[in-house]
This record gives structure tokens, C-alpha cells and sequence, in this order.
């Protein structure tokens, strides 16, 4: 089922084709839908609710977000972001594997649902929302860890030990962020790497002739 849903996905949007995070998302979907539904909530979710470069095939996209989610962590929680920083962990640690699949490979299947029914209701913001407010849950045992080594394996983990989804929704939905702000911090950093998607293609292109 899982393999028949992601190739008539790919057959329909041959820009996105298949990307990794894909399967998790289809995954989860199937547990509680149809075949048939799976595919064209993915269709709504793909071409509708998230940025249209989201799942490009060279994850450009999940890159932007990532410096987007950088920016507001280091805005809003200052003191871990530093903290993080001095022990060489940027978002990409942690982030990339929540934002890929939606937080679906590593949160308990309730809470993740319950994460997805308000990002299909709100917007693809819920998903800074729910990345910040994981962060600040746990903000006191992380500025507590003094070792680099531990602090990567805390955030690590971090997405696997929210089981608290009432809890977790609450305090994204305190969490202050308008959509013209982030549409705007998306602009600057979709800016950033496609200049640096050029240079490196131009750099790759002068080194092979």
C-alpha cells in the first residue's frame, strides 16, 4: 500500500518525485486512511498547505527552514541558542529529521497526528510552532548539560520524549509568529541558497572544463 501510494504521488508531481521523508509521512497516514485517501491528502498537503519548494529534489527547501528556524531560536531563546552554538550543534542536528517527515519519525503516533490536524488547520507555521515549543519545554535540562557529547545526544532525543501532546500544542499556540514574518525570513534565506546553489554549480562547472 505504502509503495503504490508514493508512486502514483511521484507520477503525479514529478517535481517532488520521491523524497525520503515521504514514506514516514504516507506511513503514518495509512495507519488511520485508506489508500485513496493517503493520496490525495498528500496532494493537499504537498501542493497546498506546505511551500511549494518544500520536498524539491534537492531539499532546498528544508534548507531554508532550517536557517528560518535558526533565526527564531536564536531570537527567542537566546540562552539556548548560545548554549548549542558553543557546543557546535546548529538546528540541522535535530530539525532536519522533524521537518522532513513532520515530526512523524520521531513522535509518538497521537501526538503527531495531533500536530498534523493543526498544521492542515493553521498552516505550515505549526511547524516552527511545535519545533520552538519542544525546545522550550525542555529549555531548563538542556542549559543544564555542561558536555558537548551529552547535549548532542539530549537534543537528539528530544522529539521522541514529548508524549505530553495536550501540553505540547499549548505551548506552541503561546508562541507569538505571524505568517507575514515568515514568509519574509523565507524570502532572505530562499534568496541565500539559490546564490549558493549557483556559486557551487558555476565553481562545479569551471572545475570540470
Amino acid at each position: 500500500a505504502l509503495r503504490r501510494v508514493l508512486r502514483a504521488y511521484a507520477r503525479r508531481n514529478k517535481v517532488v518525485g520521491y523524497c525520503q521523508g515521504l514514506n514516514f509521512i504516507a506511513g503514518m497516514m495509512l495507519l488511520v486512511l485508506e489508500e485513496h485517501q493517503v493520496f490525495w491528502l498528500m496532494v493537499v498537503l504537498l501542493e497546498e498547505v506546505l511551500p511549494a519548494d518544500y520536498y524539491a529534489r534537492d531539499l532546498s527547501g528544508c534548507n531554508v527552514d532550517l536557517r528560518v528556524f535558526r533565526d527564531m531560536l536564536a531570537k527567542r531563546q537566546p540562552k539556548l541558542w548560545d548554549h548549542m552554538s558553543k557546543a557546535g550543534l546548529g538546528p540541522e542536528v535535530f530539525c532536519l529529521e522533524w521537518f522532513i517527515a513532520l515530526f512523524s519519525k520521531t513522535m509518538p503516533t497521537e501526538t503527531v497526528l495531533r500536530v498534523w490536524d493543526a498544521l492542515f488547520l493553521e498552516g505550515y507555521k505549526i511547524i516552527f510552532r511545535i519545533g520552538l515549543a519542544v525546545l522550550q519545554i525542555y529549555d531548563k535540562e538542556l542549559l543544564a548539560i555542561t558536555e558537548a557529547h551529552e547535549l548532542f545526544a539530549a537534543v537528539q532525543g528530544l522529539g521522541k520524549r514529548v508524549v505530553d501532546a495536550d501540553l505540547l500544542l499549548k505551548t506552541a499556540f503561546g508562541i507569538q509568529l505571524k505568517r507575514t514574518a515568515l514568509d519574509t525570513l523565507r524570502d532572505k534565506h530562499r534568496a541565500q541558497v539559490q546564490a549558493e546553489s549557483t556559486a557551487r554549480n558555476l565553481r562545479s562547472h569551471v572545475q570540470s572544463a
